[in-house]
């Protein structure tokens, strides 16, 4: 049942709005702030006050008013705060850490195969202190830290509670017993040893969010990201945030029917598994998301024919987000090639253009390909925390929980460390 917002959960939804502010329109006055922002005087001043304690503003000189007056200007600080995303698949774990711009300082892949919770964690706190101790900053300097996963995942109270087995071990000798991805503290293991804000999301919720930040998506406020992994997976933003369904989770794009043949889903068309297996042979050949580009550029029928199957499916559906959801933009990002999904992107602009109705008012969506690949995924992951920071949480003042703590680094949303 929702509640009437805390004093807590007042104050920190108004220290997000005036940071975002401060963000998009520095420099800027304290008096503007207040004008713009409807907030007083003295709620700015104070607010203003913290910021520039934690450095994640900076007065950078005064500018002249019409009467004479002088104002000291305001500005963010995109090196005042750093954030870490770990990136968790099921041969590597890959991490960066960025500053507030979005700008990567540092950067360490394991390759491995898991073989447990257990082993992943120890993992992801190594990384994350080798991280920091790289670039030589105090941790408290560390906003938090991003975990993603493939999806689908299920995650309550920080608690990672359903991870599919099989999406982590389908390539690992077929481990699924032994990884245990069920029931795992992950939120409570990880912030207790790194003692920092753990952040949680699956990874094609991480991208849209990270794409309206530092992506094609920054000026862009409503928005159906279609993630391109082994599958297909999507995410609805609706003035900068996620939509999450009734369990937690965002577009099953996949799950969609078939427009030709129900009992058929739209993923089987997205299925990198079945693909490889096509192209190999039957030999025993190590294809990877990235050697598909090598396929591509020998036109390879196979894989044309694969592409153009899976844009005759995939238009049927986004036709019908155009007309029902009518977003301004559909950013195709996520593990494959850029090439890759440039050539999809003209399947589906012959194939959109056949299916829309002329007679219909509504405007057709941008269609705009995003970053990708592994180190745009950590990229993303690491932007969890730093949307937990900059942006107004639209639920803040409406909240589930009994409590929540007055500190400007911890939002209410899921996989949050409270």
């Amino acid at each position: 049942m929702l509640k009437g917002a805390s004093l807590e959960y007042t104050k920190a939804h108004n220290h997000r709005i005036v940071l975002e502010y401060i963000c998009l329109n520095g420099p800027i006055s304290r008096a503007e702030i207040a004008r713009q922002t409807n907030l007083t005087k003295q709620t700015i001043s104070n607010i203003v006050s913290r910021l520039l304690e934690q450095n994640l503003i900076c007065e950078t000189g005064t500018k002249q008013g019409k009467v004479g007056s002088h104002s000291t200007q305001l500005e963010f600080n995109a090196l005042g705060a750093y954030s870490i995303g770990l990136d968790v698949d099921q041969n590597h774990i890959t991490g960066l850490i960025i500053d507030l711009d979005g700008i990567i300082h540092h950067r360490i892949k394991t390759e491995l195969k898991l073989s447990s919770a257990e082993q992943a964690i120890d993992i992801m706190v190594d990384t994350s202190r080798r991280l920091i101790d790289k670039i030589q900053i105090n941790k408290d300097r560390i906003i938090g830290v991003g975990v993603g996963f493939p999806e689908p995942i299920r995650i309550t109270d920080g608690r990672l509670v359903a991870l599919s087995a099989y999406e982590l071990s389908r390539q690992s000798d077929h481990q699924s017993e032994s990884l245990r991805w069920v029931d795992v503290s992950l939120v409570e293991q990880l912030s207790k040893r790194l003692e920092l804000p753990i952040f949680l999301e699956n990874n094609a919720t991480a991208a849209a969010i990270g794409e309206s930040f530092f992506g094609v998506a920054g000026n862009i406020n409503n928005f159906l990201y279609v993630f391109l992994s082994e599958g297909i997976g999507g995410v609805i933003i609706h003035n900068k945030h996620p939509i999450h369904g009734l369990a937690g989770s965002t577009s099953e794009l996949g799950f969609i029917s078939s427009h030709q043949n129900q009992q058929q889903q739209l993923g089987a068309f997205f299925d990198l598994a079945s693909l490889f297996k096509s192209l190999a042979d039957g030999k025993k050949d190590n294809l990877t998301i990235q050697s598909l580009s090598d396929y591509l550029d020998d036109d390879n029928p196979i894989l044309l024919n694969w592409l153009n199957q899976a844009a005759t499916e995939l238009a049927h559906v986004l036709i019908s987000v155009e007309y029902f959801i009518n977003p301004e933009a559909i950013i195709f990002g996520g593990l494959w090639p850029g090439k890759l999904i440039d050539v999809l992107l003209e399947r589906l602009s012959y194939k959109m253009a056949s299916l829309r109705l002329p007679k219909l008012t509504v405007s057709p969506a941008k269609y705009l390909r995003a970053k990708s690949g592994e180190e745009a995924a950590a990229l993303w992951i690491a932007t969890l925390a730093i949307y937990s920071l900059l942006l107004p949480d639209p639920t803040a003042l409406q909240k589930r929980h009994d409590s929540v703590k007055d500190d400007l680094f911890v939002s209410p949303g899921k996989g949050q460390n409270n």
